[in-house]
């Protein structure tokens, strides 16, 4: 996946001075597996990913932004999947890489979309992250997939007013 990637970003960054780090990325992965559409090739879905360690949000006279964790995950997740329109559920799952107890599982309908949660505390040490880091990566076909088609509709027959002088 591109968390690996992103969680090395995330070092390199603290490692030359960012007290806070917040990244994203858009992806191939590879997989073993053939690709559907040609078995010749693995098969190479796109994804989206992304982390953040330290403080995310805003920050205000006598109150700092607040440490990242599963719920800033979470919060990323609700204004992406808003901004989409996708009606989907959050639910608790286990994972190799993450918490045991804070990583969650994004499927809307039958389609599974990814994952979000924080990262295991070993690995982000073994990286020299500091406290907690929050994680998520999504198949982008299947999460545009589940945003449907555009809706359009037709134009006005009544002309815009743009000055209006009624006397």
């Amino acid at each position: 996946g591109l968390l690996p990637g992103l969680v090395r970003a995330l070092r390199y960054n603290l490692s030359h001075g960012a007290g806070s780090a917040a990244l994203f990325e858009v992806g191939k992965v590879f997989f073993h597996r053939p690709d559907v559409g040609d078995p010749r090739i693995p098969d190479q879905p796109d994804r989206l990913g992304f982390a953040l360690v330290g403080r995310f949000g805003v920050e205000e006279l006598g109150s700092p932004a607040r440490p990242v964790d599963y719920h800033t995950a979470l919060a990323i997740w609700d204004v992406l999947g808003r901004r989409l329109g996708i009606i989907a559920a959050v639910e608790p799952t286990s994972e190799y890489g993450f918490h045991p107890a804070r990583v969650a599982r994004v499927v809307s309908g039958d389609a599974d979309l990814g994952v979000i949660g924080e990262l295991h505390p070993s690995i982000a040490r073994r990286y020299d992250l500091p406290g907690r880091v929050a994680v998520g990566e999504f198949d982008l076909e299947r999460l545009i997939g589940a945003v449907g088609a555009p809706r359009f509709s037709g134009p006005s027959v009544y002309p815009p007013v743009e000055f209006d002088l009624a006397f």
